[in-house]
């Protein structure tokens, strides 16, 4: 007979396995409908940094190096949801203390931590992409730290350090198993 708890674990369970499956489609969805469109960029790039960084406006060139580094930023999150659901599917089927969710607890704590460690990177990658064809003294390096990427990347090492947890419990609970 399974536990009031447990058959709490396995509802919310399948609640977010289909709110992270959802938020995975709808990311690659977006993405594959938003970064090919230069006005999408042009946009993107006026909102975050100015209209006027880049001398020679956003070329095709470095609109292709944008769409780049876009897509460079999203694949940790989608690695990370991926993850995610897979961790919920194991959780609504009952599977909770076994290696196959201790990786994808594990995967996803590193994805996460790359997330934080990317949107770090990015600006910078971006500024440079942008400027680095503005006459001398024109181009810019831009340095964004935030609270939000050191909660990432602590909520990441958080999760990472779980699912080695997760890994060392599922050894142990096989062994005792096999004892009975």
């Amino acid at each position: 007979m399974e536990s009031e708890g447990f058959r709490r674990l396995r509802n919310l369970s399948r609640v977010l396995r289909w709110i992270s499956l959802s938020a995975l489609l709808g990311l690659v969805a977006l993405a594959a409908a938003l970064v090919p469109s230069s006005s999408f960029i042009e946009g993107a790039v006026a909102a975050r940094f100015g209209p006027n960084i880049s001398a020679t406006g956003v070329t095709p060139v470095k609109h292709l190096a944008l769409v780049a580094t876009i897509i460079l930023n999203l694949l940790p999150a989608i690695w990370c949801l991926a993850a995610l659901t897979r961790l919920f599917a194991y959780f609504a089927k009952g599977e909770v203390l076994s290696p196959r969710p201790a990786r994808c607890l594990l995967t996803a704590g590193w994805a996460l931590a790359l997330v934080a460690f990317v949107s770090t990177l990015t600006p910078t990658i971006a500024g440079l992409i942008l400027t680095w064809d503005n006459p001398p003294g024109g181009q810019q390096l831009i340095l964004q730290l935030s609270s939000n990427s050191l909660a990432l990347l602590l909520f990441g090492g958080l999760m990472t350090t779980i699912g080695w947890a997760m890994s060392e419990a599922a050894i142990q609970a096989a062994e005792n198993r096999s004892f009975v």
